[in-house]
């Protein structure tokens, strides 16, 4: 980075830092659209180097920029050498776990049997009895149990964000959560009860 980039980033960090001090919403709307617009342009490129997504490059800068209007994410990038090197490296962390979320949701899925496809032979009937299969063990699990996997697979959850939002140890949410799946795969496939 040229000394002249590096000079307008920390102008431009220390108009949004002074922003932020004002504590009002955002008076200094040029310094805040430059900001996202250089986030954004960082984005796609970080998403070019990775497995990520146009449209999860542009969910990886809106996070970014909402974690920005902290003090603490501002101080950090202020006190940087390279601003733009510091929001890369974030924002290519932040992508690969984006894409490793991906990949064990992907996993843990693939556990259950495949849905039926229309060009399956089965028949609606035999996919409407799996679906019931599954309604009826999900029904009969505990309430805490029905929630940590409504807080991985329908909100998305890491496992890391599930356990600090229960104030757990993560190596108890995650052996409580591969034994809950092993259990209902096991009883779908037949092999339990």
């Amino acid at each position: 980075m040229s000394d002249a980039e590096s000079l307008a980033w920390h102008q431009l960090i220390a108009r949004v830092k002074a922003d932020l001090a004002a504590g009002a919403p955002h008076r200094d709307e040029e310094a805040w659209r430059e900001l996202a617009v250089r986030i954004q342009r960082l984005a796609r490129l970080a998403s070019l180097s990775s497995e990520s997504s146009v449209a999860s490059a542009e969910d990886l800068a809106q996070e970014l920029l909402v974690e920005i209007q902290t003090t603490r994410l501002i101080d950090q990038l202020a006190a940087s050498h390279s601003p733009t090197a510091y929001l890369m490296t974030k924002l290519r962390n932040r992508g690969l776990d984006l894409v490793r979320k991906r990949l064990r949701s992907e996993s843990a899925l693939a556990r259950f049997p495949r849905p039926l496809q229309p060009d399956d032979e089965g028949t609606d009937e035999d996919r409407d009895d799996l679906y019931e299969a599954l309604g009826a063990r999900l029904r009969k699990l505990q309430r805490e149990e029905r929630e940590l996997l409504r807080q991985r697979f329908w909100q998305g959850l890491s496992i890391r964000e599930i356990a600090d939002h229960r104030q757990e140890p993560y190596s108890r949410v995650a052996v409580r959560l591969f034994r809950l799946i092993r259990r209902l795969a096991q009883s779908l496939d037949g092999k339990s009860n």
